[in-house]
């Protein structure tokens, strides 16, 4: 199966900063192949580290991602863009890149990438049904801390949430699902993902943040999806796209918004805080909702 399509780009824009009396310039590069783009910086000021900023022009910095560049041997500074870090959103994105100046942040740079990076919906993908043999459950539900990264495992070192998807990928391996999808959730890291096996198998289709259960009380196990719907809440909440996974007491779902509204009341990702459902950005929450079978496994640990 074939998701994605190369395509590279190569920009430059050089920006004057003026520091301490001196005007530095930047130079930046992006050349992206597929889903990803490689962005390097030179001429950055001594002393500093360069902060990146990106986002999807579509989204109106809904998706804006803040990383820190790595400095190479030669003294340069590089990020690697992911769409898979913007929900796999296809188009262009917008880089911006800053300095801390004086207490503050000030931009040397900006750029622009275009990325085939749009997943594929669901619906018009065979999932191939995959089968295993049965298997101990705690070999993939203990938390990802207990489990040995995978010898072939590639390591992303500008993503600070590369060893666990790593982690993830692996257990997920080693499942099976009768839709030949699968969900799953660490929520120790707070990822969550989503998987379709392709005939050899498992590609993620979909990466992102969520919030699980507090003090992680959301319950470990492998289970499956089962009841869906548009909305549900109280007179203090409303969540849309819930996706049951155990006996519909525990459930993916959206963000707190404020009842019956789209305004959002709690929208943290990332934390540990809920009653025990999966909170999830509302795209990723509709995504599971419209193209997740029920019946496709559930793996949460």
């Amino acid at each position: 199966m074939k998701i994605f399509r190369s395509i590279a780009v190569l920009c430059c824009v050089i920006i004057g900063l003026a520091l301490s009396g001196k005007v530095y310039a930047a130079d930046i590069s992006v050349e992206g192949t597929g889903s990803s783009a490689s962005v390097k910086v030179t001429g950055v000021p001594e002393g500093t580290v360069p902060v990146f900023f990106t986002w999807t022009e579509a989204g109106g910095q809904d998706d804006i991602k803040q990383a820190n560049g790595v400095l190479q041997p030669d003294g340069s500074y590089t990020y690697v863009l992911n769409s898979a870090d913007h929900r796999n959103e296809a188009g262009t994105y917008k880089i911006h890149v800053y300095i801390m100046n004086g207490g503050t942040l000030s931009m040397i740079g900006s750029a622009t990438a275009e990325l085939e990076g749009a997943v594929v919906p669901l619906s018009s993908v065979t999932a191939v049904p995959v089968m295993q043999q049965p298997i101990d459950p705690k070999l993939i539900t203990v938390p990802a801390s207990k489990t040995p990264l995978p010898a072939d495992a590639v390591i992303d070192p500008l993503n600070p949430f590369a060893e666990a998807c790593a982690i993830m990928d692996y257990k997920v391996s080693l499942l099976g699902s009768a839709t030949g999808c699968v969900v799953a959730v660490d929520k120790y890291s707070n990822i969550a993902r989503v998987y379709v096996y392709d005939g050899s198998k498992y590609n993620c289709v979909l990466s992102n943040l969520c919030t699980t259960g507090k003090n992680h009380s959301t319950p470990s196990g492998i289970y499956s999806i089962g009841t869906k719907g548009y909305s549900f809440g109280t007179s203090d909440y409303t969540c849309y796209y819930y996706s049951g996974f155990i006996r519909g007491d525990y459930l993916f779902h959206s963000v707190l918004y404020r009842p019956g509204t789209f305004k959002i009341k709690d929208g943290r990702l990332g934390r540990c805080l809920s009653h025990g459902c999966i909170r999830l950005d509302i795209n990723d929450a509709k995504f599971i909702h419209d193209y997740v079978p029920v019946g496709s496994t559930v793996l949460v640990y």
